[in-house]
C-alpha cells in the first residue's frame, strides 16, 4: 500500500454544529482542546464516486497533542501522527483532499 499524508477527519454528527464537531474531533484524534481562530474555507470534493464537504478552520491547540494514534485508529496499519514544517508540507505526498488544502493555503499566502 502506498504511503501518504492525510488529514484527521470525521463527520458532523446529527444535531452538532461545525464548531462542536471540530472540537470533538480534535479531542478524539489528538486529545487536545482548541481555540477557534477562524474558518479558512469550505469546499466540495468528489473522490472515487463519493461526495465530501470539507470545512477547514485555523485553530490554536490549547493542549500538547497526543503523538500516537487513538485506539480507534489502530486498525489503520502504520498510522503515525506527526507535524510537518511548511516546506515539507508543500512537497508532501498527500491524499487529494490534503493537496487541495495545501494548494489553497499557498494561493492565499497562508503558508508564509
Amino acid at each position: 500500500k502506498d504511503s501518504y499524508f492525510k488529514l484527521a477527519g470525521g463527520g458532523i454528527q446529527e444535531g452538532e454544529t461545525e464548531i462542536q464537531a471540530l472540537k470533538r474531533e480534535l479531542l478524539e484524534e489528538l486529545a487536545a482542546r482548541c481555540e477557534i481562530i477562524g474558518k479558512l474555507l469550505s469546499y466540495d470534493l468528489t473522490f472515487k464516486d463519493r461526495n465530501f464537504k470539507f470545512h477547514i478552520y485555523h485553530v490554536k491547540l490549547l493542549d500538547e497533542p497526543r503523538k500516537n494514534p487513538s485506539p480507534s485508529d489502530q486498525n489503520e496499519r502504520n498510522l503515525r501522527i506527526f507535524y510537518v514544517d511548511k516546506e515539507r508540507l508543500k512537497s508532501a505526498d498527500a491524499a487529494p483532499s490534503f493537496k487541495q488544502i495545501v494548494d489553497y493555503l499557498e494561493r492565499t499566502n497562508m503558508l508564509q
